[in-house]
């Protein structure tokens, strides 16, 4: 694993500069630091939620949770990688997903807090994947 990592970090540094849109300026160094922030606390506490809620309703909001951190991730990748001249739809849809993940990000954190189930560090969890995720749509719009 620590091997994966490596090569990971070292063909970013090698491809990086003349595939990715590093030229964002201040936004694309954001993004590059919340991003894993985002993804880990998401993560952590949908797959704790997953594990230990006693309520499907709360489930069900950690697995959509999952699945548009996921999509955020594709999302997200193809603008980083890509080229100058993608369709700006891609950006909207991106955003919209990030909407999505935020409301979902409250309903994890809402149905955490009323499902016994769900231990105290995983609560906790969802209520800083709230925060961090709307970090971005906040500092980004205003």
């Amino acid at each position: 694993m620590k091997s994966l990592v490596g090569a990971a970090v070292v063909l970013f540094f090698t491809f990086g500069s003349s595939y990715a849109n590093l030229h964002h300026g201040w936004k694309g160094t954001v993004h590059l630091i919340g991003v894993p922030i985002i993804e880990a606390t998401g993560i952590y506490s949908d797959v704790r939620i997953l594990q230990t809620a006693d309520r499907n309703f709360t489930k069900a909001g950690a697995i959509t949770n999952l699945s548009l951190l996921g999509v955020q991730a594709c999302l997200g990748a193809t603008i980083f990688l890509g080229k100058d001249d993608q369709s700006p739809m891609i950006r909207v849809i991106h955003r919209i997903v990030g909407a999505s993940v935020i409301a979902s990000a409250i309903w994890i954190s809402v149905q955490g807090t009323h499902d016994p189930g769900v231990p105290n560090l995983a609560r906790n969890t969802a209520y800083t994947h709230t925060i961090v995720a709307a970090m971005p749509l906040l500092l980004f719009t205003f």
